[in-house]
């Protein structure tokens, strides 16, 4: 009988690990906060610690980033928009390259948000909540036409947010499961 319990128990931990796996690589579908290294580890994007960066600053590339933000009306807000720049906390962030293409942006807290590209602001297309994206409270998509990208936050009211800017997971980018979505300005 002694014998029994530790097969058991290492049952358990394969049945148990397996289950954590395949939960992970469900959420690797769902969310773009999980992604796959070429070894087919799962990692969270999203996970500390992480760069952050405060209104103002310019980013090289797309990311996994923490923003700090500041008091919304000491924020310089470059493009109008029909957000109360006003409300809550927020800060202005550009990328210096986006590709062309639909991109996620994924928020860990609530704020308003506008995406300018080119001088215009970008239709955006809110994504419904999920329940295997742990952390991830607002997130929407937009269309990219490649180049660079300013991103203006209001509203929120947390002082750091962590921010997940990244393509859109394959299902979205080709227009498929479009019942996800809401389109908003």
């Amino acid at each position: 009988m002694v014998r029994r319990i530790p097969s058991c128990l290492g049952l358990f931990v394969v049945a148990s690990s397996t289950l954590f796996i395949a939960t992970l690589d469900a959420r690797a579908k769902e969310c773009v906060r999980y992604s796959s290294t070429p070894l087919g580890e799962q990692v969270d994007l999203l996970a500390d610690p992480m760069p952050t960066f405060e209104s103002g600053q310019v980013l090289t590339s797309f990311g996994a980033f923490a923003v700090k933000l500041r008091p919304a009306k000491q924020v310089v807000y470059p493009y109008k928009s029909s957000n109360d720049h006003d409300a809550g906390m927020g800060a202005v962030l550009a990328i210096e390259y986006v590709p062309a293409g639909t991109m996620r942006i994924s928020l860990s807290a609530h704020a308003r948000l506008s995406a300018i590209q080119d001088n215009v602001t970008l239709p955006q297309a809110e994504v419904e909540q999920t329940e295997g994206c742990p952390g991830e409270l607002q997130a929407i998509d937009i269309r990219s036409a490649g180049g660079p990208l300013i991103l203006q936050l209001s509203g929120s009211t947390q002082p750091r947010l962590k921010m997940l800017v990244a393509p859109a997971p394959p299902g979205l980018a080709d227009g498929g499961q479009r019942e996800l979505l809401r389109a908003r300005r």
